[in-house]
């Protein structure tokens, strides 16, 4: 079993792959917001990169929770998506305290 990544190096490897995390949350926001304004036939404003980023961490945690089923990128994987999601979270979003 090798040991874990630190997330500098997951980031690089899935940069290698798959290229700049933003552009590909800004592009995956694009295309589920467009699936979800076909489907439902509504309105609806498009999904932020942040939105789109938390979406994937629930995916991952999803396969995680499966009993027998998961493997243990699916950890690695929810935790590069929600470091994607604390650096691409919006600053002029309001928080509520």
């Amino acid at each position: 079993m090798s040991s874990p990544r630190s997330p500098k190096e997951m980031e690089a490897s899935r940069e290698a792959t798959h290229g700049d995390a933003e552009k590909g949350m800004r592009n995956l926001a694009l295309v589920w917001t467009g699936l979800l304004r076909d489907h439902y036939q509504i309105e609806l404003p498009l999904l932020s990169p942040h939105v789109t980023s938390l979406m994937c961490v629930g995916l991952k945690l999803s396969r995680a929770a499966r009993p027998f089923n998961f493997t243990p990128d699916d950890y690695d994987d929810a935790g590069a998506y929600l470091e994607f999601a604390r650096r691409l979270e919006d600053p002029n979003r309001e928080h509520s305290s």
